[in-house]
């Protein structure tokens, strides 16, 4: 319940990360179009990924509210190529402090402060350190191994 309030607090305040120190260009979001700066921010954060037609159109709908609104996969790379990535990690850094500044909230198991993790696939380095490191037997492929992870946080 605490982090869902942490990130409830995140998607309230969004529009705090609405700002043009996040945009790389004097020119860029100065005219209002389909594509805001507020939906450029918001965009990644919310596609599908699906092909980037379909998750653009989709979420100009939702975002717009209506039916025939338009825009190519061309333009959404245009617009984006003006945010600074630095908008998403200053958005995990507020939401990892207000985590942190609040620990005694949370609910713990033995001193341990228990995190939850995605299963994620990813792809990992095809060598005997990798191996070794997550336990990995030696005739396994590493694309179909799924690794359990291990690491609790001591709170």
């Amino acid at each position: 319940m605490f982090c869902r309030n942490v990130f409830s607090d995140l998607c309230i305040n969004f529009n705090s990360f609405v700002d043009y120190k996040y945009v790389n260009s004097d020119v860029a979001f100065k005219r209002s179009g389909k594509f805001s700066l507020s939906s450029a921010i918001k965009y990644p954060l919310c596609t599908m990924h699906k092909t980037k037609s379909l998750d653009a159109n989709r979420f100009l709908r939702k975002e717009l509210g209506g039916d025939t609104v338009n825009i190519t996969k061309q333009g959404i790379s245009d617009r984006m190529q003006y945010i600074d990535p630095r908008v998403y990690i200053d958005m995990n850094d507020t939401a990892i402090k207000q985590l942190y500044d609040n620990t005694d909230e949370m609910a713990s198991f033995k001193d341990f402060v228990v995190c939850a993790v995605d299963a994620s696939i990813i792809e990992i380095p095809n060598v005997p350190l990798t191996r070794e490191e997550f336990e990995i037997p030696e005739n396994t492929k590493l694309e179909s191994y799924k690794i359990i992870c291990k690491n609790i946080l001591h709170g």
